[in-house]
């Protein structure tokens, strides 16, 4: 077991492990129901790249994600407006940076709310700014959190280190 543990090890430091955190967050920003908080770690905490770096990436793959999903939806908006009530559309236009920005800087899923800003025909440039903002303030948050507790962790293992 140890020696697959090293192994895993010795590739988060490579370039492909960025570029699968990249990918995977991609296809999370859209398509898959999953924590991108748990790729985060994995390469916070066991690699030697920088937080920044980390983030850096993390929002641009997700930013790049939310708009594929936007615009993989946009061709089905014919099939909704039938579907929403008359008056509705003001309230959508009104709202559509804050259902975004809450549900991109939250922990809760936020798929739903890519889709629905490419069905519902949202403006484009208040959907992806709200959801950059969101994204990052919430990448902000776990990769700090992270980096504080792989900061804490290396120096209690410093003091627990036997003198010869």
């Amino acid at each position: 077991m140890r020696r697959y543990w090293q192994w895993f090890l010795a590739r988060l430091d490579g370039p492909a492990a960025l570029g699968w955190l990249a990918a995977y967050i991609f296809l999370v920003s859209f398509l898959l129901p999953l924590p991108s908080e748990a790729a985060i770690l994995v390469i916070v905490l066991g690699s030697r790249v920088r937080p920044r770096t980390v983030f850096a990436i993390a929002l641009g793959a997700a930013a790049l994600g939310a708009a594929a999903g936007y615009f993989l939806a946009a061709p089905f908006a014919a099939l909704i407006p039938a579907l929403i009530p008359p008056g509705v559309d003001g309230m959508l236009d009104a709202f559509t940076f804050l259902a975004v920005f809450v549900s991109s800087v939250t922990p809760l899923p936020h798929q739903p709310f890519v889709i629905a800003a490419g069905l519902l025909q949202v403006p484009f440039l208040t959907f992806i700014s709200a959801f950059i903002l969101g994204r990052a303030i919430h990448f902000a948050i776990v990769i700090w959190i992270l980096a504080t507790a792989r900061r804490v962790g290396a120096s209690l293992a410093e003091r627990k280190k036997p003198t010869v």
